[in-house]
């Protein structure tokens, strides 16, 4: 019974040893499984460092060496993309009806190359409807202030015009004569709070929309 109690404790001791904290003044332990180590910056190491292969930033400015994991941005890496790999997404309709080619999900897998000689991009042509859309819901409501949006490059004509729309509130609507720009940054007209995010076009006659990547931040700026 004494060895079982010893060993009991002795865990306990391993267990303690192991266990990482998070939060402000590392207040608080993390209870994951095979929790990976994060290596902390700033005053009381209150920020996490999000380096790509979770390496380890300057301890001061929270810079990484290698650059940001996926779905962080930011010169300290601390601008999360709230889009990133989502599976809540959906659009229109799908040209040709191939998902792998042209689905909804490729708006938010990483690639935001806007050369439309590779399918990474999303596109919505497949009838005469005047009205074409790409949605993603975030599943909980975000302050959101700034997003990107990247079009395919040969094809910014039928991007003219286009609105952004956060639950029912207007985040911002292209009324320039001009075509947009492929990588196009936006400020929404004031930080909007929701959970739901809709790209759309209306046009008189047949339209589409060719996403290659939407980015989503919250209002962090580092």
């Amino acid at each position: 019974m004494a060895s079982l109690i010893l060993g009991s404790v002795f865990l306990g001791l391993i267990i303690h040893i192991q266990s990482y904290n998070f939060g402000y003044n590392n207040s608080y332990t993390s209870h994951c499984l095979n929790d990976e180590r994060s290596y902390k910056f700033g005053y009381n190491n209150s920020f996490t460092c999000h380096c790509l292969n979770n390496e380890t930033c300057d301890t001061v400015t929270g810079r990484c060496g290698s650059g940001c994991s996926r779905g962080w941005r930011g010169p300290s890496c601390q601008r999360e993309n709230i889009a990133s790999d989502s599976m809540f997404v959906s659009q229109s309709g799908v040209f040709n009806n191939r998902q792998d080619l042209y689905g909804p999900k490729l708006v938010v897998d990483g690639y935001n190359d806007t050369n439309r000689n590779i399918h990474y991009c999303s596109d919505t042509d497949t009838d005469n409807s005047t009205w074409q859309w790409w949605f993603i819901d975030l599943q909980e409501e975000y302050p959101i202030g700034y997003l990107k949006i990247f079009h395919k490059y040969d094809r910014l004509y039928v991007f003219k015009g286009f609105s952004v729309h956060i639950d029912d509130k207007l985040c911002f609507q292209h009324t320039d004569t001009s075509d947009p720009p492929a990588v196009f940054p936006i400020e929404c007209y004031g930080t909007l709070t929701g959970r739901y995010l809709n790209i759309s076009r209306y046009s008189e006659t047949k339209n589409y929309i060719a996403l290659c990547e939407v980015e989503i931040y919250v209002c962090s700026q580092g």
